[in-house]
């Protein structure tokens, strides 16, 4: 009878160490849940599975667990995990810090329309032209896009840059309105948002952010958009596969839809492989209509088809009158041009080197090189 008591007591104790062993506390249950679905690449709950290897929820504290889900989030486009994958970086404690990683991910997170990333790289900008880094425009935006969604720092912040900074700041609030009008779908502002980041003449230049938008609006019929697009198809290490036939077909759409530097650009790939007269006359009816529409670089390639009489007759009144057309409108070869020909009397032109002096002084403006060692040369 002792011996069957005894054998019960073992067999229960065995139970509770049993019990104990299998058991499972909520927080740990919920740890294996979201770690079957982020293996299934569920991008929140890779989010929600690297805050738990973060914090020590329901598992162990392991920030390299916790980098490898955020990371895997973010590659899905997760704003939320890219953030906190930026701070990571930032912070320097989880992982070694990587200044350049952090931004990279915060600029991700900010395009991703989270507002806490947005407000920190307003600040992050503003410390950079405090650094003599001249970024204001920078912080100006990403501080407009974080107050957009009810961010109270950046709110300040912009209350201060239009007392100290309004005409930055109206400049700013311009491009604003743009990607404002983008966010609400439309079609015009998609493209010019997608160029103004693809130019980065005054946000900085970001073609992967500018895809997103380029691609929308492409779709959707803008010729503008569908040319940004041949372009970007067209990269080597672009933010899109590189597709050469994609890239031509956007293009002819543009050139179609009556967008005047599609219908340059279309007439310089066929003049640059040009074999007969034919050929060069299909590139110069391409220039013809970007010309009408006061291209000056197709009026420039007009006037030099017009001179050497290639896909059309030789003509040098209308070759200068396309020269004269170009260069009125800036066009800084063609103002070379005019300045040599009146320099030298060439082309059908009267010598005059007052004029000349002074074509070749607006070329030199422009940027062109010659004009500069030109003017150099002869005293001016």
């Amino acid at each position: 009878m002792k011996t069957f008591l005894k054998i019960v007591i073992v067999l229960l104790i065995l139970g509770l160490i049993a019990g104990a062993l299998l058991y499972k506390t909520p927080q740990r249950r919920a740890f294996d849940q979201t770690l079957a679905l982020a293996q299934q690449g569920d991008a929140q709950a890779q989010l929600s599975l690297a805050r738990m290897y973060a914090q020590g929820k329901g598992t162990k504290a392991d920030g390299k667990q916790a980098l490898e889900w955020f990371s895997k989030a973010a590659q899905q486009e997760n704003a939320t995990a890219a953030y906190e994958l930026a701070q990571l970086y930032l912070d320097g404690k989880a992982v070694r810090r990587d200044a350049g990683k952090g931004l990279s991910f915060l600029k991700q997170a900010a395009y991703g329309g989270y507002a806490p990333a947005q407000s920190q790289l307003g600040l992050l900008y503003q410390i950079k032209t405090e650094k003599k880094e001249p970024q204001l425009a920078q912080a100006f935006f990403w501080w407009m896009q974080a107050a957009h969604q009810g961010d109270t720092e950046a709110q300040k912040a912009l209350e201060q840059a239009q007392q100290t900074q309004l005409q930055l700041y109206q400049q700013v609030q311009e491009i604003d309105e743009v990607f404002q009008r983008a966010a609400a779908e439309d079609v015009q502002a998609m493209a010019e948002a997608g160029e103004i980041l693809m130019r980065g003449d005054f946000l900085e230049k970001n073609l992967k952010a500018a895809s997103s938008y380029i691609l929308k609006a492409a779709q959707r019929g803008s010729p503008k958009a569908q040319y940004a697009l041949s372009l970007l198809y067209g990269l080597e290490n672009g933010p899109l596969p590189q597709d050469n036939s994609a890239s031509f077909d956007y293009l002819k759409l543009a050139a179609d839809g009556e967008y005047a530097p599609a219908q340059y650009d279309m007439g310089s790939r066929i003049y640059r492989v040009s074999r007969n007269f034919a050929e060069e006359k299909e590139a110069f009816s391409w220039f013809e209509k970007a010309g009408e529409q006061n291209n000056a670089d197709a009026l420039y390639m007009m006037g030099l088809m017009y001179l050497e009489g290639r896909g059309v007759p030789r003509n040098r009144t209308l070759s200068q009158k396309m020269f004269r057309k170009a260069a009125n409108l800036g066009h800084p070869e063609a103002q070379y041009v005019i300045a040599q020909n009146y320099w030298f009397g060439a082309n059908g032109v009267g010598k005059n080197r007052k004029r000349a002096l002074q074509w070749m002084r607006l070329a030199s403006q422009n940027g062109h090189q010659q004009a500069a060692v030109f003017l150099k040369e002869v005293g001016q």
